[in-house]
């Protein structure tokens, strides 16, 4: 009786860990970019995109591509391979007067408003 016991608490304590530990991280940032018509993007930086849904209904996103020809007027095009924008994803930018470019987001992080690059959105 007394092994039983045992065996029903360590296994209420194995179930609990993960529903603790799922509570006390932060929300996941997810923006989805399946389809062109689910999202906006444009640059905040020489080395920033600025990402959001199209309904606005999660936190935007600030996304670090692989590019270097990140301009105020580029015009950004990305696609999610999963559900959520996230690192390895492909993005295409035009930029008026340069060749376009092929590049990868490296790094996704919270967007705080205000951080944007001098001269940009």
């Amino acid at each position: 009786m007394r092994v039983g016991m045992l065996l029903a608490a360590a296994l209420f304590t194995f179930l609990a860990l993960p529903t603790a530990a799922q509570a006390a991280e932060p929300a996941k940032l997810c923006v989805r970019a399946s389809r062109p018509t689910e999202y906006n993007a444009h640059a905040i930086g020489p080395h920033d995109l600025w990402i959001a849904d199209v309904p606005g209904a999660r936190t935007p996103v600030r996304a670090a591509p692989t590019c270097i020809h990140l301009r105020p007027d580029s015009r950004v095009n990305l696609r999610s391979d999963f559900q959520c924008v996230g690192m390895g994803d492909n993005i295409g930018v035009a930029t008026p007067g340069l060749p376009g470019e092929q590049c990868r987001i490296s790094k996704v992080t919270e967007f705080v408003p205000g951080s944007e690059a001098e001269g940009y959105r």
